[in-house]
């Protein structure tokens, strides 16, 4: 039987949360010595923007001390010309471009503002040149990506590539001259179908062995293992592959000759 002074809130709204239900009581200790926590009634409320909070004190709902979830407080935090530019699915891009290259305290600063790479003016200035120039991101997967590594972020050195397309521009990358194109050492093991990590450590040493080595990888069927997320590669194929390896080094005996370096 409830308490005659019990006030039930269920199916009530306080500003933006709408009541549940009573939220279950607390117990302190460990059984069976648990008791029961007095105080104030808990209720299951959801927000208006779907938030939904387990415990919400009765105290804070008719005193009107909880209003919501929070996102009210942020709303009336920001600036009513700012809610559509900061809603942008490009916004956060242009922030993280700028920051990039003028926050010296930034983790990646070395690779951007303090190697003197800069954002031109006209998209220092004003966000919508810069969404306007680039135009909608293809995929979730595509990135910003300056053509020129040394060059600066500018509409004509900027272009969305894929998360791969990023990982062969590096400037780290050993590039190769290959069946008449420059290409990168991944490129060449992708496309010959030969394992990246011994085509790099069998190569490191003298570029010029190149092509004996990468026959020499066929011969032995060192197969190439994909890695790269956006060719398609996934932690349970990741799996197979290295378990597969396993069991090709176990079969191949390595010649001497050529294996040691």
């Amino acid at each position: 039987m409830a308490h005659p002074r019990f006030n039930d809130l269920t199916g009530r709204r306080f500003n933006r949360w709408l009541v549940i239900e009573q939220a279950p009581p607390e117990f302190t200790g460990k059984p069976p010595h648990q008791k029961k926590v007095v105080g104030q009634s808990r209720w299951r409320c959801k927000c208006d923007c779907g938030t939904i909070k387990e415990r919400v004190l009765y105290g804070s709902l008719v005193r009107g001390a909880s209003q919501s979830c929070g996102c009210m407080h942020w709303e009336q935090m920001r600036k009513p010309d700012e809610d559509k530019k900061t809603c942008h699915p490009l916004h956060k891009t242009w922030v993280s471009m700028k920051t990039r290259c003028y926050n010296l305290n930034h983790p990646s600063s070395k690779h951007y503002g303090q190697r003197g790479i800069k954002v031109c003016q006209r998209w220092l200035d004003s966000f919508e040149d810069f969404a306007s120039d680039m135009g909608p991101r293809p995929t979730p997967d595509h990135t910003l990506e300056r053509k020129d590594n040394n060059g600066h972020y500018t509409p004509g050195n900027c272009v969305w590539a894929t998360r791969d397309a990023q990982n062969s521009n590096k400037r780290s990358n050993v590039k190769h001259l290959w069946k008449g194109e420059v290409r990168t050492l991944t490129q060449v093991a992708r496309m010959e179908n030969v394992d990246y990590t011994d085509l790099y450590m069998r190569t490191k040493g003298d570029p010029s062995s190149l092509e004996l080595v990468v026959k020499t990888l066929q011969q032995q069927g060192r197969i190439f293992f994909e890695r790269a997320k956006g060719m398609g590669a996934t932690r349970k194929n990741k799996t197979s592959q290295k378990r597969t390896r396993r069991m090709i080094e176990g079969r191949f005996v390595l010649d001497p000759l050529v294996d040691v370096w």
